[in-house]
């Protein structure tokens, strides 16, 4: 972990009595071996990290919409931390990692209590991520927060419009809603929502997909994908 960088938001953390999760190039124990991680600090101090787990793209990507040239630069993580914090338990993801449900699923089968993931999407995607967040949330009748970039890097627009959704609601007996709150799609900002971490254990009852599972689904899902590498 880039010492100075967690030095500095840990300070910021400690000083506002706040947590901080942020995306850095992790330096790995060879040189010149990278990973894409994000790190979290809260007022305790440094509390831990994720290495990105699924890498998009090619090795010979060069640019353009849909050039994403992780391999190119970076290892994968292998990975899955469910992070003790004092507000609670929370689970990371980066970017093309939330496209997998498994991942989602696994961090709240460890106890995650709250999802974050962090993306640098471009507006091309916008119809793609806005409702795999949500289904993050349906499925695993869990809280959910998703913040990505805004505005143009270099030739790259991006579409923002990071949000807060809920676990679910106890009376519509919907879960992965409301949506708490939503960030512009145009421009940078400070988004405030509110979630209570227990609700969950609340909602789960009325749509009791975690109950429903079957330890066998996940042998039978193995067993094909072996058969098909």
């Amino acid at each position: 972990m880039n010492r100075q960088s967690t030095d500095y938001f840990k300070e910021l953390a400690r000083t506002y009595n706040i947590y901080i999760i942020w995306g850095l190039p992790e330096k790995g124990n060879i040189p010149g071996l990278l990973y894409n991680s994000a790190a979290i600090v809260g007022p305790e101090g440094y509390l831990g990290r994720w290495r990105k787990n699924t890498l998009p793209g090619h090795a010979t990507d060069k640019g353009g919409a849909g050039a994403f040239p992780d391999r190119r630069f970076f290892k994968k993580g292998g990975d899955l931390a469910v992070i003790d914090t004092k507000l609670g338990k929370i689970g990371l993801l980066i970017c093309y990692d939330i496209f997998f449900p498994e991942l989602a699923r696994y961090l709240t089968l460890k106890g995650a209590d709250l999802i974050i993931g962090i993306s640098g999407s471009p507006s091309f995607e916008r119809d793609i991520f806005e409702p795999i967040v949500k289904a993050r949330a349906m499925e695993n009748v869990i809280p959910v927060v998703y913040t990505n970039l805004v505005g143009k890097e270099g030739d790259t627009e991006y579409w923002g419009g990071g949000c807060m959704i809920g676990a679910g609601d106890v009376n519509s007996k919907v879960p992965g809603s409301p949506e708490i709150c939503k960030a512009s799609y145009t421009e940078e900002g400070i988004t405030i929502g509110e979630v209570d971490l227990t609700h969950s254990q609340r909602v789960r009852p009325f749509f009791p997909v975690l109950r429903d599972i079957e330890t066998d689904m996940y042998h039978k899902l193995a067993k094909v994908h072996q058969d098909l590498t």
